[in-house]
């Protein structure tokens, strides 16, 4: 059902976005520090949608967790920008990842979803 792997495809679109970001600053500046961060992230979305898949509360912990420090964060570069009246230098990536990780917040949430991860079964399969 669409409706339940929708959360997998959300962060697999924000790892993917982060790797695609690290590729092209290394291929611009020819440091592959970048392209091993991206790799790093990638990986990690990986396995919290693996914990994802097999139903697990941690999984949908780091999900809700780190969607919501990185919304939060982006947020305050928005609000310090207007509030100092200049224009923030947040990349297109950046808005990018911030929708896709809303849309996983608003899909992750709601009752049934959290009650899913957070009601103590594991699928073992």
């Amino acid at each position: 059902m669409l409706s339940d792997r929708l959360p997998w495809l959300l962060l697999l679109a924000y790892g993917a976005i982060a790797f695609g970001e690290g590729l092209v600053a290394a291929l611009n500046a020819g440091v592959g520090t970048e392209l091993s961060r991206a790799a790093i992230t990638l990986a990690g979305v990986l396995w919290v949608v693996h914990g994802l898949r097999r139903g697990q509360a941690w999984a949908w912990w780091l999900t809700v967790g780190g969607a919501t420090v990185f919304l939060v964060s982006v947020v305050t570069a928005l609000v310090l920008a207007a509030s100092l009246q200049v224009q923030p230098a947040l990349t297109l990536s950046v808005y990018a990842k911030s929708g896709v990780l809303l849309a996983a917040l608003v899909v992750l949430l709601p009752g049934d979803t959290r009650r899913r991860y957070l009601a103590g079964r594991h699928r073992t399969d």
